[in-house]
């Protein structure tokens, strides 16, 4: 499969990973320092014996070497690598056994479970000073977990963890946009995992046919298509959203897709108090849906919702889009949201066919505002060189001035224009197909991560210190474990697009 119109050519499968709360930290070794995760796609432990089941790499903050895992670490009870598990597909942090110690899900959509193909697994791996170890994981098959393995569910193409309770363990959100409700075949529904002293243990699932949450369980819908959280009614709770990229409006003929916004509260998610907001009255065409994040842009006790579109309304074909939702202690609406592309007033550049522009997100507050940034990439712009913008955040939401990063062949460099940069990465292969943030230094500042699975280390990061100031970037230097080396996702961030571990 490839990418949309216009994306050089990769194999790909339109999977997002999760997003946990913008803000959070990801150290998953214990040493303070923030660690960040990639996944690696396929690798070959050997010239003989080539692995394709998928792989995620752990490259540690501070000191200390990367390490790659994959289904065959030992310990894992999810079986050996095989082509198409695409292990990593979903990524999400969270202290699940409340011993103040990050841990680790990752999806696997692709796993086989019986002789069920693609019915999807989750792997847990628990985080600490021996760094990441496998500790147990889930299928459809698990006892208590809602619904049965069946062939194309996806269990596990998206994940996202926060505390939906209050009651100071996290929990675990699992996408599952293949699974069937009734005579609807890819209904989709999310599977619950509350968090607790013994770990994640299964819950309760949700899906378009759950009392209060809108619209109904209809074929091929995908609800679970991508997952965030994070506390946009400003209740000190965190809540869950929620897409279906594939939902169908009867009034909205050019354009798909819903996100819905699930409250959390003492007892759990609340979905009688959900609220929606659909393609039908937000000005954008094609499928709405395959990359979310949340984040404070207005700064407040309210988070916002970021989502990825196709397209602006008039645009061009795959330009892309994201539709910027407004929290409240209501949710969402379509009521309070905004449109931003290529051309948007302070967004420099113009949408081309195929730029994918939103197609990765991720949010953090950046310059130490306390009004959270908004990471955009877009890997297809500039005939696949790739692009990433970083759209400041200011008290009336996403107007601030934008910083854009560049990827394009040619030696690394930097040149101001309007108070916005350009950098230009070498390699220049779809730079920016995911992007995410970490304090990799401890000096209290987040920095920018950017992966370019076609430049030369993979992955670069750079400083945003404000609007108007000078992106310095630094391409990430570690020794290979890897002979596919960065690709996408990056914990932390939500992409639309991924490479496949399918040859």
């Amino acid at each position: 499969m490839t990418g949309p119109p216009g994306s050089p050519p990769f194999s790909g499968r339109p999977i997002r990973p999760g997003r946990p709360k913008a803000a959070a930290t990801s150290d998953l070794t214990g040493d303070g320092v923030d660690d960040l995760v990639v996944g690696a796609g396929p690798y070959q432990t050997s010239r003989r014996r080539p692995e394709q089941g998928g792989s995620i790499m752990l490259v540690p903050g501070g000191s200390g070497e990367p390490r790659l895992f994959s289904q065959d670490e030992p310990g894992s009870v999810l079986g050996t690598g095989e082509p198409g598990d695409d292990f990593g597909a979903g990524l999400a942090r969270g202290d699940f056994d409340g011993d103040r110690r990050l841990d680790l899900a990752v999806g696997v959509p692709g796993e086989d479970v019986g002789p069920s193909e693609d019915a999807g697994a989750v792997a847990i791996l628990r985080g600490g000073r021996r760094g990441l170890v496998p500790n147990g994981g889930f299928t459809q098959n698990t006892p208590g977990v809602s619904g049965k393995a069946e062939a194309g569910d996806g269990f596990g193409s998206d994940l996202a963890a926060g505390d939906f309770d209050g009651d100071g363990y996290d929990d675990l959100a699992v996408g599952v946009p293949g699974e069937g409700l009734g005579k609807s075949p890819g209904a989709g529904m999310v599977a619950l995992f509350r968090g607790g002293p013994g770990g994640l243990r299964p819950g309760r699932s949700l899906s378009q046919r759950t009392p209060g949450i809108t619209g109904g369980p209809d074929a091929s819908d995908f609800f679970g298509t991508a997952l965030a959280s994070g506390d946009v009614t400003g209740d000190g709770i965190a809540d869950l959203v929620v897409t279906a990229d594939h939902e169908r409006l009867k009034t909205a003929r050019s354009a798909t897709g819903i996100v819905h916004l699930i409250p959390g509260g003492r007892g759990g998610l609340v979905p009688r108090a959900s609220s929606a907001a659909s393609v039908e009255r937000l000005a954008v065409s094609g499928v709405m849906g395959d990359a979310v994040t949340v984040g404070r842009f207005h700064g407040g006790p309210y988070a916002d919702v970021a989502v990825y579109a196709e397209r602006a309304r008039g645009a061009k074909e795959n330009s892309g889009a994201v539709v910027e939702l407004r929290g409240g202690p209501d949710g969402i609406s379509a009521a309070r949201s905004r449109v931003i592309h290529q051309g948007t007033k302070g967004v420099p550049g113009s949408g081309a066919r195929g730029d994918v522009f939103g197609g990765a997100l991720s949010a953090a507050d950046l310059d130490g505002d306390r009004h959270d940034e908004l990471i955009v990439g877009a890997h297809a712009k500039n005939g696949g060189a790739g692009a990433v913008w970083v759209l400041s955040g200011v008290r009336r939401g996403l107007e601030g001035r934008t910083a854009v990063a560049s990827g394009a062949d040619g030696a690394l460099r930097t040149a101001a224009h309007s108070g916005w940069a350009r950098m230009v990465a070498p390699g220049g292969g779809m730079f920016g197909i995911a992007v995410t943030s970490a304090d990799r230094d401890a000096d209290g500042r987040r920095e920018v991560v950017v992966s370019a699975p076609g430049s030369g280390p993979g992955l670069y990061s750079f400083t945003f210190a404000g609007p108007g100031s000078r992106i310095r970037p630094v391409p990430l230097r570690y020794p290979a474990v890897s002979q596919y080396g960065p690709s996408a996702p990056l914990l932390g961030g939500s992409t639309a697009f991924l490479p496949s571990s399918e040859p």
